[in-house]
């Protein structure tokens, strides 16, 4: 795990981690910046589990085309609570699998996009080959804006609702079309 003290920004192209735990806490605001290029899991190395700020801006990416980007442990902004207002929390990777809670606080921003531009972003259902963002996955988010950024196309396959979620405002961006499939979204 990394610990630290004022922050810590990890931005090498060629970094190949599997597991990512860490914490920037003794500076209030000191960022969390890590960037892999491959597959990456935030969960837990040794005593550090997830990753966790004092209101410092968090960014991982999951670089190269297809990786996945699993939360298993939580992302912080606010330490526990300590910090409420909390702090932006960028994630980038062309799939991901939000399994814990990713907690931007009250003022902070969360936004997830995919790591290939032209990648579509399927919102309701986890299907291949695009970034599959769920409506349970979408639950694990608390900040005030829940930001899908996409320069492809993004694609609402599945009811999307703020029921269980933590999130105050659902913001959709894309230079591509947003399509309805199957299902409307209820946000």
């Amino acid at each position: 795990g990394i610990v630290a003290t004022a922050g810590a920004t990890l931005t090498e192209a060629g970094n190949q981690v599997a597991t990512l735990a860490g914490q920037a806490l003794n500076s209030v605001g000191s960022a969390f910046t890590f960037t892999n290029s491959t597959n990456l899991t935030v969960g837990a190395v040794g005593a550090i589990a997830g990753i966790i700020t004092a209101g410092g801006p968090v960014n991982v990416t999951a670089g190269g085309v297809g990786s996945l980007l699993t939360v298993s442990n939580a992302i912080d902004t606010t330490d526990g609570g300590s910090t409420p207002g909390g702090a932006g929390i960028t994630l980038n990777a062309d799939d991901m699998a939000l399994n814990a809670a990713i907690n931007g606080g009250t003022g902070g921003s969360v936004m997830l996009s995919p790591n290939t531009p032209t990648r579509t972003v399927d919102l309701g259902t986890n299907s291949a080959g695009n970034l599959g963002l769920t409506d349970a996955e979408l639950d694990q988010v608390t900040a005030n804006i829940l930001e899908i950024a996409a320069a492809g196309s993004i694609n609402v396959t599945a009811p999307i609702t703020q029921a269980g979620s933590g999130y105050v405002t659902l913001m959709i961006e894309t230079a591509g079309a947003v399509t309805n499939g199957e299902a409307a979204a209820a946000v």
